[in-house]
């Protein structure tokens, strides 16, 4: 008997796993389980009997279970002999335990008695997880403990349904996209996202990477930003959440910049010259490359890179100390040195580089897998504003405004109404020049962007090729930090499908 598998879009994944001597046991709870179907239209269920003939049975269940939000493993003395089944619940298991159970629910049901506590409990401590061990105490009263199944399954589904999509962006208009399609940076109900998947978007800046890290391995972040110059170091740091590369968004064209004062003019002019910069960011790799391509390197300058410091700070710094010589920096910040700074110049930026600093978007596997529906859509009407931004001017007027919005409305309401107004002046100023200064990347640029070449490299395999080799060396030789380990087409190609 073929699993209830309902029509339209289902984006929560239910995996069953069981011994074929226990099919009376499934044969019995389906009926029940087919509520859920009807009850949540975007549930999926999907059980063993449901792999073809034809398909390796081995890697068909574990692609089931590594989408699987929710698995439910009718556990017996024959399920445990089974090879198949046993190995593969040990690795759902060590997963959910590494994860710390975050994205995902795994429901043990003892169906026939057997020491299941030696078998799994030793090494992954199940007992932690919401299990029924009363079918076999109860067998007159097993349709009572289905209902209780189902009822906690569908709370799990509620709490899925619930769960935002938690975005960690920095203070950039390359991400003008994504914050046009959810409306600003707060939850929204109003995206087609949520319309058919009752998944949210919630936005949250840092332009800290370290910060931003951080979050990701603390399961606060699912989605963050990254420049391609430095996502070495980024995977790095993430090494133990299988982090991917998923879509590109923007590109720098100018909105990085040296900025100098005190008479300074020329990247020669420079030598012995005090720069500061934020550490571990574009704005590093960016003075790296133009000293080189100058014949310079940063030992020709004093080069202070400012460590866990605010953009705002550095700016600040730059500002008030005259023996700063100059600073590197990217919109809207840039704008900020040469207003608050007289005497101030651009010395270079990116505009001379195009492609050089390019914004991606960055995942863990587990996340990708349990969510790729949601992803697809979420970036399939990110590019649709992009679309839209790029061909109408109008549109851009609006744009500014929803970014604008999104960054005052945390502002306390005792803030009097003629400083918000300068403040939205100032912002809409600043964030106008930034995005004269940026390309936006639209979804036929980053299926250029990944699609791989007769010789078998991608546009952004040899660029981040290149930055492996111009500045992290000690990773050349990492496999795991290689570019076909780290990125996943997966979703730009499913937009492209549909």
């Amino acid at each position: 008997m073929k699993s209830n598998k309902n029509k339209g879009a289902q984006n929560i994944n239910i995996a069953v796993l069981y011994a074929e001597a226990d099919l009376h046991y499934w044969g019995e709870m389906e009926r029940h389980l087919g509520l859920l179907a009807k009850m949540h239209s975007n549930v999926r269920i999907w059980t063993v009997n449901d792999i073809d003939l034809g398909v390796e049975v081995k890697q068909e269940i574990r692609r089931e279970l590594s989408q699987a939000d929710i698995t439910l493993l009718l556990l017996s003395a024959d399920f445990a002999i089974e090879n198949v089944f046993d190995e593969e619940t040990r690795i759902l298991l060590s997963n959910y335990a590494a994860h710390a159970g975050k994205g995902r629910y795994i429901m043990p049901v003892i169906v026939q008695d057997f020491m299941w506590r030696d078998q799994y409990d030793d090494a992954f401590d199940i007992e932690k997880l919401k299990f029924f061990d009363r079918i076999i105490e109860n067998p007159d009263n097993r349709e009572a403990i289905y209902r209780e199944i189902t009822e906690t399954l569908s709370q799990y589904i509620k709490e899925i349904d619930a769960r935002s999509i938690n975005f960690v962006i920095p203070t950039w208009v390359g991400f003008m996209g994504g914050i046009m399609y959810n409306n600003g940076f707060v939850r929204s109900r109003l995206t087609p996202l949520y319309k058919e998947f009752k998944r949210s978007v919630r936005y949250e800046l840092s332009d800290n990477v370290e910060e931003t890290c951080r979050l990701m391995k603390a399961g606060e972040a699912d989605l963050i930003w990254a420049t391609l110059d430095r996502l070495p170091s980024v995977l790095y740091k993430l090494k133990d959440k299988n982090p991917k590369v998923i879509a590109q968004v923007s590109w720098s064209n100018g909105a990085d910049a040296i900025i100098t004062r005190n008479g300074i003019t020329s990247l020669e002019e420079l030598k012995g010259k005090k720069v500061i910069y934020p550490y571990d960011s574009p704005a590093f790799t960016f003075l790296k490359y133009v000293l080189q391509e100058a014949g310079m390197d940063t030992f020709d300058i004093v080069h202070q890179p400012q460590k866990d410091m605010d953009l705002d700070v550095i700016c600040t710094n730059f500002t008030h100390d005259e023996t700063i010589d100059a600073v590197v920096l990217w919109s809207p910040y840039v704008e900020s040195c040469l207003v608050e700074v007289p005497g101030t110049q651009v010395i270079a930026h990116t505009g001379d580089y195009p492609n050089l600093i390019t914004d991606v978007v960055v995942a863990t596997e587990e996340f990708i897998n349990l969510n790729k529906e949601e992803l697809i859509m979420l970036f399939k009407g990110w590019f649709a504003e992009i679309n839209r931004f790029n061909e109408d001017e109008l549109y851009k007027i609006g744009a500014l405004g929803v970014l604008i919005e999104a960054i005052i409305e945390p502002l306390p309401t005792i803030i009097p109404s003629k400083i918000k107004a300068d403040l939205i002046d100032s912002l809409r100023t600043y964030f106008q020049s930034s995005l004269e200064k940026v390309h936006l990347s639209t979804l036929e640029e980053n299926l250029v962007f990944f699609q791989l070449t007769e010789e078998g490299h991608s546009p952004a395999a040899q660029l981040y090729r290149q930055f492996l080799e111009f500045q992290f060396p000690q990773f050349l030789l990492e496999p795991a930090l290689q570019w076909e380990q780290v990125v996943d087409r997966s979703v730009v190609k499913g937009i492209e499908v549909e």
